[in-house]
């Protein structure tokens, strides 16, 4: 069951304990399809029938997607994402990015239309653009930059010694405007604070990355951070949208604490059991806290749920055991 209280967030009904969740692995499982699980919408980005939906068909808009758990950066971490950057107008623009940030803003961080990306302006960030349309000290061709602290002009000494890398250049090139679905990884190395992009049409991860930097995450983003997509438009305009994200802090692979089936969470450090809607491994589900024995309920604010005495009332009802935030603000009982 879920509650939408507007058509830019979609919130999930949990059975909370009073008390707040001490920070736990992080996993990121959205394997596409029309349930969106603890992900906050902002502005123009949607829930679409198999995607998220970042910036719509049209000009001067903006959009974001956040995870609302944090995610440690003391800690090794990988992602992978499938996205997709189709129709459009003549010229396409503006682009998209995978942004890491600790934002005061949190879930509801989003920055400028247009050049921007719908990250520029997100303090304490690091983001991973794939920028379609030449502004100011871009490249010609549709390219893959890093970039740091809410800042998209590569020329800005924040962006100093960041990798720019045209689409046209890597091994096997290819225009990311055309309508293709193509594929992302980003891997995090702590001790060496070595950060890799590997880019690819292909599903097989690329031998060789297509950037490559040292960035001391901790120095960036804190010890926490949020991870999600932006997007903007412009005069010019493409469709947005990103299909598949895992993330993990603390796996090898970035899917591997996810799952399709109680049967893929087997052996699982997390539980037995698989969400439905998160794709996570956990110990119980919203529907069903059978495992987790006598009158319990299950605790689904974290990554991965855990069992917990039930809740006594709604958020900000005043019970010892309401439910504790407000991105999971109803108590089932």
């Amino acid at each position: 069951m879920r509650l939408t209280p507007s058509s830019s967030r979609l919130v999930l009904l949990g059975l909370l304990s009073a008390s707040a969740p001490a920070l736990a692995a992080s996993d990121v499982c959205y394997q596409g399809g029309p349930t969106l699980a603890n992900f906050k919408l902002n502005d123009g980005a949607s829930l679409a029938g198999s995607s998220i939906v970042i910036t719509p068909n049209s000009g001067g808009k903006r959009g974001a997607a956040m995870y609302q758990s944090k995610f440690s950066s003391a800690n090794d971490f990988h992602i992978e994402t499938k996205v997709k950057i189709s129709l459009g107008s003549l010229i396409p623009a503006d682009g998209m990015a995978f942004v890491m940030h600790n934002d005061p803003a949190g879930a509801d961080a989003i920055g400028t239309a247009g050049f921007g990306i719908g990250y520029d302006g997100i303090a304490s960030s690091l983001a991973v653009e794939f920028d379609t349309f030449q502004n100011g000290n871009d490249p010609a061709g549709s390219h893959i930059a890093l970039t740091k602290d809410g800042v998209a002009d590569h020329g800005d000494p924040a962006n100093s010694g960041f990798p720019v890398v045209e689409f046209s250049s890597l091994g096997s090139p290819f225009e990311p405007t055309d309508g293709t679905p193509f594929f992302i990884w980003i891997d995090f190395t702590a001790t060496s604070k070595k950060l890799d992009v590997f880019v690819s049409q292909g599903e097989t991860k690329p031998a060789s990355a297509a950037l490559t930097a040292t960035v001391d995450l901790g120095a960036t983003l804190g010890s926490t951070f949020y991870v999600g997509f932006t997007g903007s438009t412009g005069g010019y305009w493409n469709l947005h949208e990103f299909l598949e994200l895992y993330v993990t802090d603390h796996a090898a692979s970035a899917r591997a604490a996810c799952c399709a089936s109680h049967a893929d969470c087997a052996g699982s450090s997390f539980g037995a059991v698989c969400d439905p809607i998160k794709r996570v491994c956990g110990a119980c589900t919203i529907d069903d806290a059978s495992a987790c024995g006598g009158n319990k309920g299950c605790k689904i604010d974290g990554p991965h749920n855990a069992c917990m005495d039930p809740c006594d009332g709604n958020h900000g009802g005043g019970g010892l055991a309401a439910c504790s935030s407000p991105a999971f603000p109803v108590c089932r009982t």
